[in-house]
C-alpha cells in the first residue's frame, strides 16, 4: 500500500524492511526483495528517498520524501 501525501511526492508505505531503523533524514534505498530500506547494498548504489516519519507501533507506515 502506498498513500501519496503532497506534490511534492511525500507518501507513505507499508512495503519496507521490518528488521532496519529508520531514523528521519535517513537514506532510503530498495533492497533485493524491491522493499524500502536504509541498508545500502553497495557503495556505488544511489537512494531514492530519505525518512521523514519512520514506522511506530501505533502508526506501522514508513513515511518518505522522494528525491
Amino acid at each position: 500500500m502506498v498513500t501519496v501525501w503532497f506534490q511534492r511526492m511525500i507518501a507513505a508505505t507499508d512495503a519496507f524492511e521490518t528488521n532496519q531503523r529508520y531514523p528521519v533524514n535517513a537514506p532510503l534505498f530498495v533492497s533485493e526483495s524491491g522493499l524500502f530500506t536504509t541498508r545500502q547494498i553497495a557503495e556505488d548504489y544511489p537512494s531514492i528517498a530519505i525518512v521523514t516519519g519512520p514506522p511506530t507501533s501505533i502508526h506501522g507506515s514508513l513515511e518518505f520524501l522522494m528525491i
